[in-house]
């Protein structure tokens, strides 16, 4: 290679140049000029690097740069990890390292890592930190030696969440994630809350048996249950409820206070029973709308079922006959009274003018025993007993008017008076309240007794 001035050699080096082209060197401590081939000053810049890395100091370690190094770029590498950057701190404590490849030494990584002294087994946390607007430096992030992650809240103080490198498991304030599950930690009084913000999101908790296991639609806030289209607050398409002593109860409340419910009792000795229980009585209504839906049938507190539009009875389910259908019953008491048709009077006891009725349906049986007190003057061919409960249907049925049968014990002569002497009415007069006998009434003294039953029909 020709003589050239020092000034060019950067013109000349590089591909231009063959490994046996010669370089002047100029040792400045000895005051003489030497020659070197490229190659040989390859090997040498070699050999005074460490693990293959460009030394630009006297130490053993590497490069050891003091003050402040600008560069447009800086590749480094090295023989076994491929590249490291490491800076000491005054006692030589490794801080920071960044590897191109991973831990093998094979699989392809950036590995940032708290180093340690070179042969030692301390255990380590990396720390990550960064300048926030005002100039504070402020920690972000730390990995310790478990593997443990916490991320720190805005002032780089205090870690908010947790992730556990050995129970698998992310931790955020007041919850828990971990395989298969997702826990609360709220405090007393907390409260923990999905879609805060209140948007129009559904909300679905999908299994193996139902796409819908729970679902709460956005736009309505209706709750289902194995249903994607709850039509209400809770739908529910199948409800089982278990209760080791009742065997299954279904409570409603109001306030936090029982106020009915439905239960399977499995708990007497008798066998299982299903019941359906109300604080203050049950309502049974029927209509599509609870605000519109009509009574039709009521158990009260003390256990009495009223059914205001009757019972049918004898057909199919499901199937209604008015002829099937008992839609009245009642009983009670009446005060009798006896009217000689054409004048005086016959006065009954008051222990003994309280009769008894019995209606079912449009079917009235009337019973009694009148016993006179006294008597005077009494005048007549027809015998009045009045004043009947109900009125006999105005009809000129025959048999709408029923029958009627009277015996009269003549306290005078204490035996009955002969049956040929009394006739009662029959049938009843069409729209009457009364029961009449063909008679003659001045037969009849105090202390007499008049005992009758009659059976006849109302409106």
């Amino acid at each position: 290679m020709a003589d050239k001035k020092i000034s060019e050699l950067n013109a000349i080096t590089g591909a231009n140049t063959a490994d046996d082209d010669v370089f002047v060197i100029v040792d400045t401590s000895a005051g003489e000029t030497k020659k070197i081939t490229r190659a040989e000053l390859e090997k040498a810049i070699e050999n005074i690097g460490y693990q293959g890395a460009i030394k630009l100091a006297t130490t053993s370690t590497g490069i050891d740069v003091t003050g402040t190094a600008t560069m447009d770029g800086l590749t480094v590498e090295g023989a076994s990890l491929v590249a490291r950057f490491k800076a000491n701190d005054a006692g030589g404590t490794g801080a920071v390292a960044i590897y191109g490849k991973g831990s093998n030494g094979t699989s392809d990584a950036i590995a940032l890592f708290n180093a340690v002294p070179e042969g030692s087994d301390s255990a380590t946390t990396l720390e990550i930190l960064n300048r926030n607007s005002a100039g504070s430096i402020l920690k972000r992030m730390d990995i310790d030696s478990n593997g443990d992650i916490s991320f720190y809240e805005t002032t780089g103080t205090t870690a908010k969440f947790f992730w556990d490198a050995s129970l698998e498991r992310l931790q955020v304030p007041d919850l828990e994630i971990t395989a298969g599950k997702i826990n609360t930690i709220a405090t007393a009084g907390a409260h923990t809350v999905f879609n805060s913000t209140g948007a129009d999101a559904d909300f679905r908790i999908r299994t193996a048996a139902s796409t819908h296991s729970v679902y709460v639609e956005g736009n309505t806030g209706n709750v289902g249950i194995g249903t994607s289209s709850p039509q209400n607050q809770a739908n529910v398409t199948n409800l089982a409820v278990d209760n080791a002593t009742w065997g299954g109860r279904f409570t409603v409340s109001q306030g936090g206070v029982s106020k009915g419910g439905l239960a399977w009792d499995s708990y007497r000795a008798a066998g299982g029973q299903l019941q359906i229980f109300g604080e203050e009585g049950m309502k049974f209504r029927v209509g599509g709308d609870p605000a519109t839906a009509v009574e039709a049938a009521r158990i009260d507190s003390s256990g009495h079922l009223i059914v205001p539009n009757g019972i049918t009875l004898g057909t199919a389910v499901g199937t209604y006959n008015a002829a099937n259908t008992l839609d009245d019953y009642e009983s009670g008491t009446w005060t009798a009274t006896l009217t000689p048709s054409t004048s005086g009077s016959i006065t009954a006891s008051t222990t003994g003018d309280e009769m008894r009725y019995t209606k079912i349906g449009n079917k009235v049986t009337v019973t009694g025993a009148i016993n006179i007190s006294s008597v005077s003057s009494p005048v007549g061919g027809t015998l009045t007993i009045g004043t009947l409960p109900f009125a006999r249907e105005n009809s000129v049925e025959r048999s709408e008017g029923g029958a009627f049968s009277l015996e009269i014990f003549d306290a005078s002569t204490v035996s009955f008076m002969n049956k040929s002497a009394i006739h009662p009415y029959q049938p009843i007069t069409a729209g009457s309240t009364e029961l009449r006998v063909s008679m003659d009434c001045s037969l009849l003294g105090s202390n007499d007794d008049l005992y009758f039953t009659a059976t006849y029909f109302t409106a």
